[in-house]
């Protein structure tokens, strides 16, 4: 018998999910805000390169070794795994320590490619949304292969600092224990991101581009700001689910109810040392600042406020040098009702970004998780389009999102700027092709059921990916990926 069909209501599914990982314990910063030397010393790296643009610079001049440990054919693609070490370990040492004896600084990624011989076009890296372990959701729900064969876009999943095989033996899951892992996290991303694109340059891979969905979305847009092509050409940057700052996310969305106020609350009371680093940094004046937005929003509540002020501190796009995009490449799509990601006035708008024209596609009437089961099409519709205005090529209309969901799309232009917001029209589901959304809700029940059953595995297990049996060699050695047998 077939199931029936699933239908929740807007942004219901974002609750109900929030309220089953509540119900397994799933919780976030269990431990502290982070060694206090290290917040200090993420703040100094923060402001000596990020801040100014410098990192691709740098990894130009440090250039990692690429490791190439596995190549096979599927679907009429090439697939490839490898790894390198994350520049982050060179200009920040030991940042890398407080894990223990992990492969933290081992980067390890997927790429999806044309087969050998065949003509190399446009790449993105695809970064991982919370919780992704492995690449089996981003290959599948954004139709890697096909959007190789069909679309000539190649990807490479890059696997985020502390989850799958980068994941500290401290650490259950997706559940990073320090603030600071957060941060750590999008320090590495950013550098790693530059060199997969430098490499992917090298490699003979144009355009290129940025995107992620939910966190990934926003270490997407974080990266971009660091980005420097050949020539000053644009990127395509393709934010999904996510937003300008990850302070609402972490303050006022449904994710603030899995942060350990408690623990964090005692420690910014009795950690003296954790005072002084706050005093040093300038946090401290911030956190008693009446005026200042945190205390507006959380009077009662110092440990909010100085979420706020970090999250703030490191992650609001405002605060980072344009990326290299143009008109009809820097495209956000965000969820109306999204439950996760809170779009209110006390962060900017993605519109507002950078003096530079963006389009937010708006999904109308759905949450942060309806959005992502549903609406991967429009997310891929997005990278080509973006892709295709770099390439000048007719792909690159927005009309072509109305096709993906059936329907037309709505281009509001009452901004003072030239910048649009286009908002779909369609109730209609927009799920990818040969994907069944009733499967697919199953499977993230199943895999609520695995995670309380394995709850205290500290090592927990990763999706199945397969492949062939390694066979490593070094990026130096061959002119190309296609090269490599």
């Amino acid at each position: 018998m077939a199931s029936r069909p699933i239908s929740l209501p807007k942004n219901q599914a974002d609750f109900i999910v929030r309220q089953a990982m509540e119900w397994l314990g799933s919780e976030f910063f269990s431990k502290s805000w982070g060694p206090p030397e290290l917040l200090k010393k993420l703040q100094q790296h923060q402001n000596k390169y990020p801040l100014q643009g410098a990192l691709m610079e740098i990894v130009e001049r440090r250039m990692p070794t690429m490791v190439i440990e596995k190549e096979w054919v599927k679907d009429g693609v090439q697939f490839m795994e490898g790894w390198f070490r994350s520049p982050l370990e060179t200009l920040l040492p030991g940042v890398f320590n407080a894990g223990g004896d992990t492969n933290l600084n081992r980067a390890a990624w997927r790429a999806i490619v044309p087969m050998p011989g065949a003509p190399r076009r446009a790449l993105v890296v695809n970064l991982a949304p919370t919780g992704d372990q492995g690449y089996w959701r981003r290959e599948n729900f954004f139709q890697a292969a096909q959007m190789c064969k069909q679309d000539g876009i190649s990807s490479i999943l890059l696997t985020n600092p502390f989850y799958g095989d980068r994941r500290p033996k401290a650490q259950s899951y997706s559940r990073l224990i320090n603030v600071s892992d957060l941060f750590v996290m999008g320090g590495c991303l950013m550098l790693e991101s530059c060199f997969l694109l430098l490499w992917a340059s090298q490699q003979g891979f144009h355009p290129l581009g940025l995107t992620g969905v939910s966190m990934g979305g926003h270490m997407a847009s974080l990266a971009s700001t660091n980005i420097r092509c050949a020539n000053g050409e644009p990127i395509a940057l393709v934010p999904c689910l996510s937003w300008t700052s990850a302070a609402p996310v972490f303050t006022q969305g449904l994710l603030a109810r899995a942060v350990r106020w408690d623990v964090l609350s005692a420690e910014l009371s009795s950690n003296m040392a954790l005072r002084r680093v706050l005093d040093e940094c300038g946090w401290a004046a911030m956190l008693a600042d009446d005026a200042h937005v945190s205390a507006q929003l959380f009077p009662g509540s110092p440990a909010h406020r100085l979420m706020w002020i970090l999250m703030e501190e490191f992650t609001n796009l405002g605060h980072y040098p344009a990326p290299p995009v143009r008109d009809g490449t820097l495209r956000f799509v965000v969820a109306e009702q999204d439950e996760y990601v809170p779009h209110n006035e006390h962060v900017l708008r993605p519109e507002a970004l950078w003096q530079r024209s963006a389009q937010v596609h708006v999904v109308p009437g759905v949450g942060h998780v309806w959005a992502y089961l549903k609406h991967h099409p429009l997310f891929r519709q997005s990278i080509v389009n973006s892709m295709a205005t770099i390439s000048g090529t007719s792909s690159g209309d927005n009309n072509n999102i109305g096709e993906i969901i059936g329907s037309n799309m709505n281009i509001n232009n009452n901004n003072s700027s030239s910048d649009s917001i286009i908002t779909s029209s369609s109730s209609s589901p927009m799920v990818a092709p040969n994907v069944n959304l009733n499967w697919m809700f199953r499977r993230l029940v199943n895999n609520v059921w695995t995670l309380r059953r394995d709850n205290d595995n500290k090592n927990g297990e990763e999706d199945s990916d397969g492949g062939p049996s390694p066979s490593t060699t070094t990026a130096a050695a061959a002119a190309s990926p296609h090269q490599q047998q």
